[in-house]
């Protein structure tokens, strides 16, 4: 009986935490600052991104999958990979740099695509798929489907 009115507290105390950390749609993903291409590594176009992201939840969020798949100027490149584990701080609003890789799909066609861009030529990339987050207790799939302007 005693561990029932021990978890009913624990329960009453965590419940309200709990149903404030699943809210994932309120983190806003700002336009990229900056975009460098390092070059390519194997089947890979390497980049780092320097984006802004602002999460006002009380929690940090752990970004644990990605499959998103990118293209440039309406031209599919391949899918996006980040090796490192992103950890959004909680109630920050922080330019985050980001290492990216893309598994190209096709090697000779994002060589010629990426060697025709200028410097300080806006293109547009397209990310479609989903992110899985985790916060706590939560695992949440969001989809993506975000057309960016970019300064290379």
């Amino acid at each position: 009986m005693r561990f029932f009115k021990h978890f009913y507290l624990l329960l009453i105390i965590l419940l309200p935490l709990v149903s404030s950390c699943g809210n994932v749609e309120e983190i806003v993903i700002g336009e990229p600052k900056e975009v460098k291409v390092h070059g390519f590594e194997d089947n890979y176009l390497v980049i780092d991104v320097a984006l802004p992201v602002d999460n006002p939840t009380l929690h940090k969020i752990s970004i644990r999958e990605m499959d998103v798949r990118v293209s440039l100027n309406g031209r599919y490149l391949g899918k996006l990979i980040v090796d490192e584990r992103l950890v959004l701080k909680p109630k920050s609003n922080t330019v985050y740099q980001i290492p990216v890789k893309i598994r190209m799909a096709n090697i000779l066609e994002t060589a010629f695509l990426m060697m025709n861009l200028k410097k300080g030529q806006t293109s547009e990339l397209n990310f479609e798929g989903e992110v899985k987050a985790r916060t706590l207790f939560f695992l949440k799939t969001v989809e993506i489907n975000e057309t960016r302007k970019v300064n290379f």
